[in-house]
């Protein structure tokens, strides 16, 4: 098992697998655990409890974007599967905290949400193509 893992990671990736490993490495999964913290701490405003909840998320998003990333490296079908389930998950959760209560949209905020959809929905579309779904299957 272990010369068959070591043999998948040293296999030459393409460059779509490789920087799609390092946005769920960078991405989402420190800035998720960073982005946790704080909203797992605050306490005393008034819409705490939304700051708690999506704080969770955050925190389980980045934990599993982590393992999506290990996964995408060592090209094991799992790790596929978990970047896309968490880009699909990823998008309805982007349109929800454009609307969490105490929030005011900005148009910055808007453009940064409609940029992580298309990234998301991108991603999604290169881990369903033929060649990459046939390179985590030889795996």
């Amino acid at each position: 098992m272990a010369n068959q893992i070591n043999s998948t990671a040293t296999k030459n990736k393409p460059l779509g697998i490789i920087l799609v490993a390092i946005y769920f490495a960078i991405a989402a999964g420190l800035l998720s655990l960073i982005a946790s913290v704080p909203l797992l701490f605050m306490s005393g405003l008034p819409d705490d409890g939304w700051l708690t909840l999506m704080g969770i998320v955050s925190l389980a998003i980045g934990v599993l974007s982590l393992a999506a990333c290990y996964g995408l490296w060592i090209l094991v079908d799992w790790g596929r599967s978990l970047a896309i389930a968490i880009c699909a998950i990823d998008i309805p959760l982007s349109l929800i905290a454009l609307k969490m209560p105490g929030t005011q949209t900005t148009s910055g905020t808007l453009l940064l949400v409609v940029v992580g959809i298309a990234l998301d929905v991108v991603i999604i579309w290169y881990l369903y193509k033929d060649d990459v779904k046939l390179l985590f299957s030889k795996s």
